[in-house]
Order: C-alpha cells, then structure tokens, then sequence
C-alpha cells in the first residue's frame, strides 16, 4: 500500500511540470531561477575568493563580477536581493549540473528525444525544469516522512491513512510544480519532528545506561532542523520542540545538551548558507522594531532580507501585492482557502477539527503522562507535534499577508491527525466508509486539478490569440503587477518576440490611500486612450482596487466602468483553465467579493460551459497556473477627458 501511495505523489507532482511552456510564469520562481543560472560552484579561481561577498560566484546577495548566463541578462558585479532559501537554490543547481552532465552523454542521447529536447534548452529553462522536479521530490518524501510520524504516533494504519491523504492533496500537489523553497521547507521539518519523536524510546531504555543520553536521532533532527531554516527563515520555531525533548532526555547537564544540539543546527545552517553569515556589505536600515536584529550580525544581507519579509507579512505599504488581504480575517481565512481549495472540503473539515480535538487531548493527557514519565505514549509524542504546530499556526495564521503556501509546513502534521481522528472510529464499516469518502473526494479533486496540465496556459494562448489578432506595433496596455502580455511564443520552432507590439502599463494598486489622486487617474486613463488593446491577465487588480474604496477611491471604480463597456474598449477575447472532471468546471467566484458585475462576453463564456461556480479563493491559488485572461478592444476610442468624465472623484 505504502508503494501505491508513493507512486499515486510522484505521479501527481511529476505530472505536467512544463505546466506554463516554459514561460516562467511564476514571479519568486523566476527569480529564483535567474539567480541560479549565475551560479557556478567551480569558477571561483581561489577557496578565499569563493567565500568572499564580492568575489564569489555562489553568492545569493551577490551578482558574480563575470557570469555567461545563457537566454537571459544578468546583473554584473552589484550587490541583489534574494529572500528565499539558499539551500533548496543550492540544490537546484547541483542538480541541474549533474542532469545536464548526465543527458550530455551520447549514449543517452540517441536514446530518447526527450532527453535530446532538454539538453537543447537554455540554462535558464533547465533549471527551474529540474528544480520543479526537486521540488516535486521533496513533497514526495514528505508524504514518505509523514507515513512514518503517522505510525509512530499511532500505529502503521494511521501511518498508511495519513500518507494518502497527503498524497492527493491539492495545495502539496501544486506548489510541487513550482520552483521554490516551500517544499524544500516542509519536508525537513516534517523529518525533523520525526526525528524528535524517534528520540524519545521508553523511559527505562532511555535511563538505564546513560542518565543524559544524546540519541543518534537527536543528531539528525538537528541536522534536518539546520536544513529546515536553511530553506526557509520561520523553521527557526523548531526550537521549541527541540527544547522539550532535550529536557525531557536530559536530568543533568541541560545547558550543555542544548549547545550541543544548538551547534548541529548552526553548523547545518552555515555549511548550506555559508553567506547568511560571510556577507556583511548590506547597509542595514530596520527603524526602531529592528534594533535588536541589526546587533547580531552588523550589516548581514541575511537579516536585511528576513527584515524586509517581516515587513511584507506585516503588511508594509510598499508592497501592493499583498493589498488583496485588506480585511481578511486571522487564522479563518486561511482555514477558509484550505477547506475550499488547498485541501478540499472533506479533507479541510476533518483535519482541522481533528487538529483541535487532538491539541486538547495532547495538552491534557500528554502533560499528565511527562509527570508519571511515560514519556512514549501518543500524547507525549503528540505534544512534540503541537509544538511545533501550534505556535507555528498561531504566528503565520495572525500576519496579514497569508499566502496559501504558508500552511505548507502545517498540513502534513493536519493530515496526521486527520488520520487519527478517523482511525478512532470502533466499528470496521463505519470507519472504512469515513476513510473511503474523505480520499475519494480529495482523490477526485486531485484529478480534477491535475487537469489543468492537460490545457495551454492561459496567458500563452492569449498571446498566441495576440499573434493572430492584434497587429504589429498596437499598443498593447496592461496591468502593473501583474504578467505582462504578450509573452514571446513559439510558432512553428520559430520564436515570435513580444517586441512585436508597443506595450504599455497602468499601475492601479500602487500609490493608494491619499495617493490615489486624480493625477494618478488621469495618467492611467491617458494611457488607456492611447492603447489599442486592454490586457487584464488575472484577478490581481480587479480582485483588490474595487472592494477597499478607502485605499482606492478613484481606481476603485475603473475596472467596473470598464467591463460595462463604458469605456470605449469591449471584451474580445477570455481563456481560463479551471480544475475540471470531464465536461464540470470547477470555477472559483472571481467577482463577488469586490462586488463587480462581469462583461457580458464573460457571462456568455461561462454559460457555454458545464460548470460549478464556487466561493471566492485566494490570488496566490490561482495568478499562477490557473489564471482567467482577458483583451479588450478599444473600439470607442474615448479620450482621457471623456473617461474621467464618467468618475465620481474623491478629491477632484
């Protein structure tokens, strides 16, 4: 069974890694990717040079002084920013390196077109190819990993039960296809858990030949842990699960086990991040709530970019991006996005509340089994469980960005209680039907998902549609961020370039609040008037701008003005790529929440389709792989005066 399970991960997140025909739809993915292709471990023509900020040629914070990136232009010789994890960047391109060097030989090429077909692609292209594979092979070993903490909390059965579950389950099964450190992340602090439970045997195994043992497991917990906040900064909350079992381990020498363990950690972390230490060029500036961080490693590019995170999850102004959480709620909009979408209604429901049936459980039955030392019972090594989830969940749920990848850290421990919860049902057919329904349902919602993979991306063909539709050199106006469009395409083995048509931009989401004066308007829509062609490629502007009329008085009114046609431009072409099972598309609800009507031509092309619309899900489930792309036309050819006529300013 445990075989099937894994087969039924790996074939869900191998499945369709080309998901975007290599366009590199994905913004963090793709800059990934671009740092990674001037990475080079063995160019550096000295060891001092190689660990040097500015000399090496493996630095994250560092353009390499010479680099010959293939496809794409690199900065030369400047200091960049890189907030992600450095060693899932590491891995990505050793990997490349070795597949690469591998499909290279000409054995293998005449072997397989398809190994002949990535060896002809550009670096750039390789890489997030194989990175999305590795990505794809961290969430497989995850459901590996959870398979086992399911049977050493509660036996194999649960072990089976949770492992499938996360095996179908939708939000794993797409950030698989990216090319990022999230995956990376959840897997080693699944491991690390693990590996902090395995190292609590029974009392009397513990203490009879050691009365302060360091298991070996202790060991690589603490290097997975080293790992763990080497992909992804927020691991560092392993501590305290780490903490409680050192204590539970050691009567004596307490401060000594915990250095011990505390050096393994940093020493995992350094060895894969060697320049969170070594680089300290960056000018740091963290106002006052920064102080005690700029004191611990003075000028350390590492911090900077941790500071600027925490500004982002926190809110700060200057990101417009994440405007799209203005009043969402706390914890609930995150339970809300994974029971609708990330994990499905069946196994949302049931995870969560067995989550909180399990949390009082452990709280109130584990505390009692620590004082009798019964230190291998479920609820002990449940404790360990909780607390790493618990305040995990209680920190990122309360930020006010919440990404859906966030809970990626979260979810397979969620899929271990589920499977508890489940497997506590006493009569055979009542808890084989619960089980059955629960992985049926997530089962075919996984199938429909997968499905998209199966259809041209979105933007792709609305730049082919360009290709064929809109003449060289219109101007073709589009959405600040967001994708522009055209992307350059493939025809026939011949690349069309984008340059083909004058594109332009509108910028509604930033400069709001009082900055959203009718200078601001006035630009966009003189803009607007001299487009030809209107691209809205997804959600992202008309999904914020419109329902927070406090931040965007006057920008808030224009994409409804726009979809009545009131503007001048009518809708002339719509694609989306929805998860669907056979003709049923499974619609998220797009224009609820900011309270729009849609174009017409948008009614009709849901009305041409079987399909379920559903609630509204959150941006980051759906901008990348799965957006709804609209063109307009200008056929009104309405000047800048003429449109502004038509708003209700706010400041006129």
């Amino acid at each position: 069974m445990l075989v099937g399970i894994i087969l039924l991960a790996a074939f869900f997140r191998w499945r369709g890694l080309n998901w975007d025909q290599l366009q590199h739809y994905h913004p963090d993915e793709r800059y990934i990717s671009w740092v990674a292709s001037s990475v080079d471990f063995l160019r550096n023509e000295s060891f001092a040079d190689a660990f040097t900020a500015d000399q090496s040629t493996f630095n994250p914070f560092y353009w390499p002084a010479e680099v010959d990136s293939e496809a794409v232009s690199v900065l030369v010789d400047e200091p960049r920013k890189f907030a992600y994890g450095h060693f899932p960047l590491y891995v990505g391109v050793a990997a490349e390196n070795g597949v690469s060097g591998l499909f290279a030989l000409p054995a293998l090429q005449a072997l397989s077109e398809q190994i002949s077909w990535f060896s002809a692609l550009t670096l750039f292209d390789r890489v997030t190819l194989v990175g999305r594979w590795m990505s794809g092979l961290y969430d497989i070993l995850t459901v590996m990993a959870v398979f086992l903490l399911g049977r050493s909390l509660a036996g194999t059965r649960v072990g089976l039960i949770a492992a499938a579950f996360l095996a179908v389950t939708v939000m794993h099964i797409q950030q698989a296809h990216f090319f990022i450190s999230d995956p990376a992340m959840a897997f080693f602090v699944t491991a690390s858990i693990l590996l902090l439970v395995w190292s609590l045997p029974p009392k009397q195994e513990i203490f009879d030949h050691d009365p302060n043992p360091f298991p070996k497991w202790l060991f690589w917990a603490g290097v997975t842990t080293g790992l763990a906040i080497g992909s992804k900064f927020s691991a560092i909350m392993l501590g305290l699960p780490a903490l409680i079992v050192i204590i539970i381990l050691s009567r004596q020498q307490l401060v000594w086990r915990l250095t011990k363990y505390g050096l393994i950690v940093l020493i995992t972390f350094f060895i894969t991040n060697p320049f969170a230490i070594l680089d300290t060029s960056c000018a740091l500036d963290f106002g006052e709530s920064g102080a005690v961080l700029e004191g611990l490693i003075p000028g350390a590019c590492y911090i900077d970019n941790i500071s600027a995170q925490n500004v982002m999850v926190n809110g700060g102004d200057a990101f417009p991006f994440i405007r799209q959480y203005d009043g969402t709620l706390p914890f609930l909009y995150h339970i809300e996005n994974q029971v609708n979408w990330g994990m499905g209604a069946a196994l949302g429901y049931v995870g969560f509340i067995a989550f909180g049936i399990f949390t009082v459980l452990a709280l109130w039955r584990g505390i009692r089994d620590l004082r009798v030392e019964t230190f291998d019972s479920i609820w002990v090594k449940g404790i360990i469980l909780l607390a790493w989830c618990l305040p995990y969940f209680l920190t990122t749920g309360q930020f006010h960005t919440k990404f859906m990848r966030y809970l990626l850290p979260l979810s397979p421990f969620i899929m271990v209680f589920a499977a508890w919860l489940l497997n506590q049902i006493r009569w055979d057919g009542g808890r084989r039907l619960a089980i059955g329904l629960v992985f049926s349902f997530t089962l075919a919602y996984a199938i429909a998902f997968s499905s998209i993979y199966n259809q041209v991306h979105p933007w792709q063909a609305a730049s082919l549609w360009m290709l064929n539709n809109v003449p060289s050199q219109s101007v073709v106006v589009n959405e600040a961020w967001d994708e522009y469009l055209p992307s350059s395409v493939l025809v026939d083995g011949r690349r069309i370039n984008r340059n083909r048509v004058n594109i332009q931009d509108v910028n509604w989401l930033s400069r709001s609040g009082a900055l959203d004066t009718v200078e601001k308007l006035e630009l966009n829509l003189q803009t607007l008037a001299e487009g030809d062609y209107y691209v809205i490629p997804s959600n992202r502007s008309y999904g914020v701008a419109p329902r927070l009329p406090g931040r965007y008085p006057n920008s808030g009114q224009f994409h409804q003005l726009l979809f009545d046609g009131a503007l001048g431009y009518e809708l002339a072409f719509v694609q989306d790529r929805p998860p669907r099972i056979g003709p049923l598309h499974l619609v998220p609800h797009l224009f609820d929440w900011p309270n729009l009507s849609p174009p017409a031509v948008m009614t009709d092309y849901y009305n041409a389709r079987l399909q379920l619309m559903l609630v509204r899900a959150d941006e980051s489930y759906t901008v990348y792989d799965q957006p709804t792309v609209m063109i307009f036309r200008n056929t009104g050819k309405l000047s800048a005066a003429e449109m502004l006529e038509l708003f209700e300013l706010d400041n006129p």
